[in-house]
This record gives structure tokens, sequence and C-alpha cells, in this order.
């Protein structure tokens, strides 16, 4: 019996101990958005985009310190490069704050745990775009575009130009010198997506809170329900009056009808 024991003893440990691990492997995991797949896939393939979202439930009274931390975050960062591209916090019955931005792989370990300290993770998703052939498109348009140019400005040079072939030539190498600038700026667009990471972080108030609040939210609308709820139905009153008063005359209008009817008979 005491050998049983210890046997299950001995059991309940090893069980105990293989959910700890799990449960370490699991926060590791967690704590490091960046992981050893997405290094390796950046270094054999320097034109992929990565877009990384974030959804925080936290307390309500957090949501703006929090907000405004991960914000300064990345407008104080001093050893890697971030750039705000949106942000957005809405107040009323449920504060919601969103923030969108671009940082370099190595700030955005950094930014995610800012931006969740204090709340709970509650979806958390990577999408990985594949621009190398976009990248190469761009790259012989270019190419394409700065032989042309050339071309035209070798023309241009020709001593015996007459002034119709002049202004030919002008209007083309403008047309050419605008979509080159273009497609330097889709270019330049491309390699932004490939150096800097897409972080979107959307924070929420928690679902559930105190066992008061939604009380108290309740008890805050009740006039506003209250005079509405009235006007409503003073419009409804207002609506039926005419048909009231049609179907009393419509059943008179019978009833005269009837008796009229009855007497005959």
């Amino acid at each position: 019996m005491k050998k049983n024991n210890s046997l299950f003893h001995v059991s309940v440990i090893i069980l105990i101990s293989v959910i700890l691990a799990g449960c370490s492997q699991k926060t590791e995991v967690m704590s490091n958005p960046e992981g050893d797949n997405y290094a390796s896939q950046r270094k054999n393939n320097k034109f992929l985009a990565y877009t990384h979202s974030i959804s925080i439930e936290i307390a309500e009274n957090l949501i703006q310190k929090k907000y405004n931390d991960t914000i300064n975050a990345c407008t104080e960062a001093t050893d890697f490069k971030c750039i705000i591209i949106h942000t957005e916090l809405s107040a009323g019955d449920y504060t919601k704050g969103t923030i969108q931005l671009r940082v370099e792989p190595k700030g955005v370990n950094k930014i995610i745990q800012i931006s969740t300290n204090g709340g709970e993770v509650t979806n958390k998703s990577t999408y990985v775009e594949d621009l190398a052939k976009p990248v190469k498109d761009n790259q012989k348009r270019r190419i394409m575009l700065e032989t042309h140019r050339d071309q035209l400005i070798d023309l241009q040079r020709r001593p015996d130009n007459d002034i119709d072939s002049l202004v030919k030539i002008s209007t083309e190498l403008a047309k050419i010198q605008a979509e080159l600038e273009q497609a330097e700026g889709e270019n330049a667009h491309l390699i932004e997506k490939t150096e800097l990471d897409m972080v979107n972080i959307f924070f929420r108030v928690e679902q559930y809170e105190s066992f008061w609040k939604p009380i108290i939210k309740s008890i805050k609308n009740f006039s506003g329900s209250l005079s509405k709820g009235i006007s409503e139905t003073i419009e409804a009153i207002g609506y039926f009056i005419p048909w009231f008063i049609t179907i009393i005359i419509a059943l008179i209008f019978f009833r005269f009808v009837w008796r009229k009817t009855s007497q005959r008979k």
C-alpha cells in the first residue's frame, strides 16, 4: 500500500513538472513576438514585410496611460527607428484606443511589451508578405525609364533639331521623368515595408468589470431613456388619434346602417 502511495506521489510530481514546463515554454513564446522562425526568414529573404496585430484588454482607468506610454516609447526611441502612422482614442461608455506604427524589427518586442504590460492579450497575429517580385519589377521599370530618359536627353542635344522636334522631345521627357519619380517613390515605400515592421495595437476595456459598474451606467442613462420613451409614446399617440377618430366614425356609420336595415325587416 505504501509502495502504491509512493508511486502515486511520484506520478503527481512528474505531471506537475510537465505542466509547469509547458506553461513556462508558452510564456516564453508569448513574450518574444519576434521568434526564431522570423529571424531565419529575414536572413533568407530580405524582401519580407511583417505586420503584427495585437489586441489588449485593460482596465478602463489604465487605457489612457498605456496609450500614451506606447506612443512615447515610439517617438522617444533612440536605439531603433519608429514612426507613428495612426493613433485614435475614443471615449464614451467604453473607452478604446488604436495605435498603428512602423518600427525596426529589433524594436518590435519592446513596443509590444510596453503596450501589453498590465493588460491581457486577447488576440495576436503576424502576417508576412513577400515583396521580392514587386521590388524586382519596380527595379526593371526604373531601369527602362532611365534608359528611355537618357535616350531622349541625347536626342535633345542634337544640333539639327527643329523647334517642333524639341517640343515633342521635351514633352516626352517630362512624361518619362514624372513616371520615373513615381516609380522611385513606390520603390522607397516597398523598401520601407521590408525594413520597418507594421505594428497594429488595439486597446479595449476589460469585458468583465466590477459588479456595480453596469448598474451605475444604467442609472446614469435612466433619465435619458425615460425622456426618450415618453417622447416616443407621445408621438405614437399622435399617430393613433386620427385612426381612432376614423374608426369611431366608421363604427357609428355601420351601426346606423345596421339599425336602418333591421327596422325595414
